[in-house]
Order: C-alpha cells, then sequence, then structure tokens
C-alpha cells in the first residue's frame, strides 16, 4: 500500500494521501465543505456577474424570459383547446409552474456544466467537488428570486385566494430545491463520462414542461396518462407548489409524501453518484 507522502513548506503542511476508490468519508466531506462554503457563494457571485445578472437589466431579462414563455405558451393553450375557461386563476396556476420548472431547467443546464467548465481548478486544487453543482443550484435559486416578485403582485392584483395555507409553499420550496440540488450533481457526474449529454438537455426540458401540470391542472390528467403521474417526479413537487401558492389548499397526505420521496431519493443519488466518481473527475476531464 503506498505510504502517506508529507510536504512541509514555511508557511503550510500539505499532505498526500493514497487513493481510495468509493466513497469518501461522508462526515469528513460535510465539515470541509461547511469549511469551504465561501467558495461555492463566490463561484455563485462570479456566474451570475458574468450573465449580468446583478444589473438592473439582468435582472429585467431573468424575469421578462419567463414571462415571454408564459405568454406564448398561455396563448397556444387558448387556441388549441378553444376555451373560454382561462382565466385569471389558471394564469396565476400557470406562471407560478413556468416559474419554478425554469428554475429547474436552468439548474439543469448548470449543473450539468459545472464540473466540465472548471477543468484547470479541478486540477490544480484541493476541495470538495460537490461545491460546484451546489453553487449551480444557488445561481438557479438567485434567478428564481426576482420572478416570486412577478407572481406575487399578478396575485394580489387579480385577487387570487389568500390564505395560512400558503405557508405550505415554503416546504414544498424546500423539496424543490433538494430535488435541484440532487439534480444538478447527478448531471454533473453524467456529464464528466457523456459529453454530448448537455446537447440532449433542451429536449428533455421541452418534454418535461409538456408532461408537467404547468399547462393544465394535475387534475385534468387523463386516465389513459395516469402513467406520467407514476414516473414524472416534476408532477408531483409541482403540484404541491402550485396548490399550496397559488389555491390556498392543503395537498393530500399521499401528494406530499410522492413528492417528498423523489426530491429526497433524486438528492441522494446524485450526491452518492457524484461522490463516488469525485476522485475520477481530474482524469477524466
Amino acid at each position: 500500500m503506498p505510504e502517506t507522502l508529507i510536504e512541509h513548506s514555511p508557511s503550510q503542511v500539505r499532505v498526500h494521501r493514497p487513493f481510495k476508490a468509493g466513497l469518501p468519508n461522508l462526515w469528513e466531506y460535510s465539515k470541509e465543505m461547511w469549511t469551504r462554503r465561501e467558495l461555492a457563494y463566490e463561484l455563485a457571485r462570479a456566474q451570475l456577474r458574468a450573465q449580468q445578472s446583478t444589473t438592473l437589466f439582468g435582472q429585467l431579462w431573468l424575469v421578462l424570459n419567463p414571462l415571454i414563455m408564459a405568454g406564448i405558451y398561455y396563448t397556444l393553450v387558448i387556441i388549441l383547446s378553444a376555451s373560454h375557461a382561462h382565466g385569471p386563476d389558471f394564469v396565476a396556476h400557470m406562471l407560478a409552474g413556468m416559474f419554478a420548472y425554469h428554475m429547474v431547467t436552468g439548474a439543469m443546464g448548470l449543473g450539468a456544466a459545472s464540473v466540465v467548465s472548471l477543468g484547470r481548478l479541478i486540477a490544480n486544487r484541493s476541495f470538495p467537488r460537490l461545491l460546484l453543482p451546489f453553487s449551480a443550484t444557488l445561481v438557479a435559486l438567485k434567478r428564481f428570486m426576482p420572478t416570486m416578485i412577478i407572481y406575487v403582485i399578478y396575485h394580489l392584483a387579480f385577487h387570487q385566494p389568500i390564505g395560512v395555507n400558503q405557508l405550505l409553499a415554503i416546504p414544498a420550496f424546500m423539496l424543490l430545491a433538494i430535488f435541484v440540488f440532487g439534480l444538478s450533481a447527478l448531471l454533473a457526474t453524467l456529464q464528466v463520462y457523456f459529453r454530448d449529454m448537455r446537447s440532449f438537455l433542451p429536449f428533455i426540458s421541452r418534454i418535461g414542461m409538456y408532461v408537467s401540470p404547468i399547462l393544465w391542472y394535475p387534475d385534468a390528467l387523463p386516465a389513459r396518462l395516469v402513467v406520467i403521474e407514476a414516473i414524472n417526479p416534476l408532477f408531483s413537487l409541482l403540484s404541491v407548489w402550485t396548490l399550496t401558492l397559488v389555491k390556498n389548499q392543503v395537498p393530500s397526505a399521499g401528494l406530499w409524501i410522492t413528492a417528498s420521496c423523489w426530491a429526497i431519493g433524486t438528492f441522494l443519488l446524485g450526491i452518492l453518484v457524484f461522490l463516488s466518481r469525485e476522485r475520477e473527475f481530474s482524469v477524466r476531464i
């Protein structure tokens, strides 16, 4: 077995331990992530500045982009359904779902690129690599916040339901955030091994929007398509989000359990897959 190599310098001592395949010590890894958390925050700030998300026009575009998309799809829904039953309540449902889905798809793209785009940093610095998809998640969450201001204005302007049940939107959003972090970590790992995967993400995102309860209500899913509810994680996650935030309703216990299982399951899968492959990244990149 290789011996531990210790290098001394006037300012620090660097310890090179033998390579071990598999998962690292999760407790030690978590402590190091907490110690290095400022790195994730700075990476997120740098990416937001690079995307001009900190400027006035950058903030406006964060809102206008999903808002324009919502307007286009609302027009298509009206034309295709030939129905006049899509009033302010449906627009509120669509805006809440569209903004949340835009956050998820944004985190998918950022997460997939979080490792491969920083190859030099990974090759030359030792730090918990999980900070990279975590930073991508922070960027997606920060870009999501301005859109909620628009939603709240619309919700109040068109006299949508207001009540104490809307506080349940907080745990619903937390489930979405947990899901997004796990998904970012999973996609970041896959992108290292399958470089063309990111090219398919726009198609996956487009299909995901059509099979998620954004352009239609969760209870409007035809019986012949009930399989969508079982295989699409965003069905339960977005249903809980819109029911609590938009309709001021308490989702069923089954819906909460399904959403929690998808969120926690995706989180654990993404984290474990990422950590099990993390030590190969510098070689693969």
